[in-house]
Protein backbone atom coordinates (compact mmCIF):
# COMPACT_ATOMS: atom_id res chain seq x y z
CA UNK A 1 0.00 0.00 0.00
CA UNK A 2 1.43 3.37 -0.98
CA UNK A 3 0.60 6.27 1.34
CA UNK A 4 1.23 10.01 1.53
CA UNK A 5 3.60 10.27 4.50
CA UNK A 6 2.48 13.82 5.27
CA UNK A 7 -1.21 12.95 5.57
CA UNK A 8 -3.29 10.74 7.88
CA UNK A 9 -3.08 7.14 6.73
CA UNK A 10 -6.37 5.59 5.60
CA UNK A 11 -5.75 2.56 7.81
CA UNK A 12 -7.50 1.36 10.95
CA UNK A 13 -5.60 1.53 14.23
CA UNK A 14 -3.38 -1.47 15.02
CA UNK A 15 -4.07 -3.11 11.65
CA UNK A 16 -0.64 -3.82 10.11
CA UNK A 17 2.39 -5.88 11.09
CA UNK A 18 5.13 -4.01 9.25
CA UNK A 19 5.92 -0.65 7.71
CA UNK A 20 8.76 -0.38 5.21
CA UNK A 21 10.08 2.93 3.91
CA UNK A 22 12.99 3.03 1.48
CA UNK A 23 14.70 6.26 0.52
CA UNK A 24 11.61 8.30 1.35
CA UNK A 25 12.22 9.59 4.86
CA UNK A 26 14.98 11.99 3.75
CA UNK A 27 12.51 13.67 1.36
CA UNK A 28 10.18 14.66 4.20
CA UNK A 29 10.32 17.91 6.11
CA UNK A 30 10.41 17.54 9.88
CA UNK A 31 6.63 17.87 10.37
CA UNK A 32 5.97 15.28 7.64
CA UNK A 33 8.49 12.90 9.23
CA UNK A 34 6.79 13.28 12.60
CA UNK A 35 3.39 12.68 10.99
CA UNK A 36 4.70 9.55 9.30
CA UNK A 37 6.08 8.14 12.55
CA UNK A 38 2.87 8.93 14.46
CA UNK A 39 0.74 7.35 11.74
CA UNK A 40 2.98 4.29 11.53
CA UNK A 41 2.78 3.88 15.29
CA UNK A 42 -1.00 4.20 15.18
CA UNK A 43 -1.39 1.75 12.33
CA UNK A 44 1.00 -0.90 13.59
CA UNK A 45 -0.26 -3.80 15.64
CA UNK A 46 1.17 -4.35 19.10
CA UNK A 47 4.89 -5.02 18.67
CA UNK A 48 4.67 -4.23 14.93
CA UNK A 49 7.91 -3.19 13.27
CA UNK A 50 8.92 -0.20 11.16
CA UNK A 51 11.92 -0.47 8.82
CA UNK A 52 13.42 2.73 7.45
CA UNK A 53 16.17 2.71 4.81
CA UNK A 54 17.56 6.20 4.33
CA UNK A 55 20.85 7.92 3.50
CA UNK A 56 23.30 8.16 6.36
CA UNK A 57 24.80 11.54 7.22
CA UNK A 58 27.94 9.73 8.39
CA UNK A 59 28.48 8.59 4.80
CA UNK A 60 28.51 12.22 3.61
CA UNK A 61 30.87 13.28 6.39
CA UNK A 62 33.22 10.43 5.50
CA UNK A 63 33.00 11.36 1.82
CA UNK A 64 34.11 14.90 2.72
CA UNK A 65 36.76 13.94 5.27
CA UNK A 66 38.21 10.98 3.34
CA UNK A 67 37.72 11.67 -0.39
CA UNK A 68 40.83 9.65 -1.27
CA UNK A 69 39.51 6.45 0.37
CA UNK A 70 39.15 4.03 -2.54
CA UNK A 71 35.38 3.50 -2.37
CA UNK A 72 34.73 7.19 -1.67
CA UNK A 73 36.88 8.19 -4.63
CA UNK A 74 34.94 5.80 -6.88
CA UNK A 75 31.60 7.10 -5.56
CA UNK A 76 32.66 10.71 -6.16
CA UNK A 77 33.73 9.90 -9.73
CA UNK A 78 30.48 8.00 -10.40
CA UNK A 79 28.26 10.78 -9.03
CA UNK A 80 30.26 13.63 -10.59
CA UNK A 81 29.91 11.95 -13.98
CA UNK A 82 26.12 11.88 -13.74
CA UNK A 83 25.64 8.70 -11.72
CA UNK A 84 22.33 8.75 -9.88
CA UNK A 85 20.94 11.33 -12.27
CA UNK A 86 21.27 15.07 -12.27
CA UNK A 87 24.04 17.18 -13.70
CA UNK A 88 27.67 16.35 -14.32
CA UNK A 89 29.99 18.12 -11.90
CA UNK A 90 33.65 18.65 -11.16
CA UNK A 91 35.18 15.58 -9.54
CA UNK A 92 35.01 16.90 -5.96
CA UNK A 93 33.42 15.65 -2.76
CA UNK A 94 32.01 19.13 -2.08
CA UNK A 95 30.10 19.22 -5.37
CA UNK A 96 28.93 15.62 -4.96
CA UNK A 97 27.67 16.26 -1.41
CA UNK A 98 25.74 19.31 -2.56
CA UNK A 99 24.31 17.36 -5.50
CA UNK A 100 23.30 14.61 -3.07
CA UNK A 101 21.29 17.09 -1.04
CA UNK A 102 19.85 19.45 -3.64
CA UNK A 103 19.40 17.57 -6.91
CA UNK A 104 17.63 14.60 -5.35
CA UNK A 105 15.17 16.64 -3.27
CA UNK A 106 16.48 15.61 0.12
CA UNK A 107 15.14 17.66 3.02
CA UNK A 108 16.91 16.12 6.04
CA UNK A 109 19.76 13.63 6.07
CA UNK A 110 19.84 11.79 9.38
CA UNK A 111 22.56 10.07 11.29
CA UNK A 112 21.70 6.88 13.17
CA UNK A 113 21.55 8.54 16.60
CA UNK A 114 19.19 11.31 15.50
CA UNK A 115 16.85 8.88 13.75
CA UNK A 116 16.91 6.57 16.80
CA UNK A 117 15.97 9.50 19.04
CA UNK A 118 13.11 10.44 16.73
CA UNK A 119 11.83 6.86 16.74
CA UNK A 120 11.98 6.73 20.55
CA UNK A 121 10.18 10.08 20.83
CA UNK A 122 7.28 8.74 18.75
CA UNK A 123 6.72 5.45 20.51
CA UNK A 124 9.26 2.95 19.22
CA UNK A 125 11.82 0.81 21.02
CA UNK A 126 14.13 -2.13 20.33
CA UNK A 127 15.80 -0.05 17.65
CA UNK A 128 18.54 -1.78 15.71
CA UNK A 129 20.77 -0.96 12.79
CA UNK A 130 20.47 -3.59 10.03
CA UNK A 131 22.28 -4.41 6.84
CA UNK A 132 20.39 -4.00 3.57
CA UNK A 133 18.27 -7.12 3.04
CA UNK A 134 18.82 -8.46 6.56
CA UNK A 135 16.21 -8.57 9.32
CA UNK A 136 15.24 -10.83 12.19
CA UNK A 137 11.69 -10.48 10.79
CA UNK A 138 11.09 -12.70 7.78
CA UNK A 139 8.59 -10.25 6.28
CA UNK A 140 11.25 -7.52 6.19
CA UNK A 141 14.11 -9.49 4.63
CA UNK A 142 15.30 -8.56 1.14
CA UNK A 143 12.69 -5.84 0.69
CA UNK A 144 15.03 -3.07 -0.48
CA UNK A 145 15.22 -2.28 -4.16
CA UNK A 146 17.35 0.88 -4.25
CA UNK A 147 20.47 -1.14 -5.02
CA UNK A 148 18.93 -2.00 -8.40
CA UNK A 149 18.96 1.63 -9.56
CA UNK A 150 22.60 2.26 -8.68
CA UNK A 151 25.72 0.17 -8.11
CA UNK A 152 24.91 -2.02 -5.07
CA UNK A 153 28.21 -1.17 -3.35
CA UNK A 154 27.31 2.55 -3.49
CA UNK A 155 23.82 1.87 -2.20
CA UNK A 156 25.34 0.00 0.75
CA UNK A 157 27.79 2.87 1.27
CA UNK A 158 25.16 5.61 1.47
CA UNK A 159 22.25 3.75 3.08
CA UNK A 160 21.51 3.00 6.71
CA UNK A 161 18.62 0.77 7.71
CA UNK A 162 16.94 1.00 11.10
CA UNK A 163 14.21 -1.23 12.45
CA UNK A 164 12.15 -0.42 15.51
CA UNK A 165 9.31 -2.07 17.37
CA UNK A 166 6.11 -0.33 18.37
CA UNK A 167 6.38 0.02 22.14
CA UNK A 168 3.39 -0.57 24.34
Amino acid sequence: VYLDAGEPFPLPDASIDYVFSEHLFEHLGYSQAVNMLKECHRGLKSHGVIRIATPNLQFLLDLYQNPERTINKRYIEWSANGGGGGSKLPNSSVYVINKFHTEWGHQIIYDAETLKTLLINYGFDEICLCEIGESKHEGLRNVEGHQYCMPPEFCALETMVLEARKSE
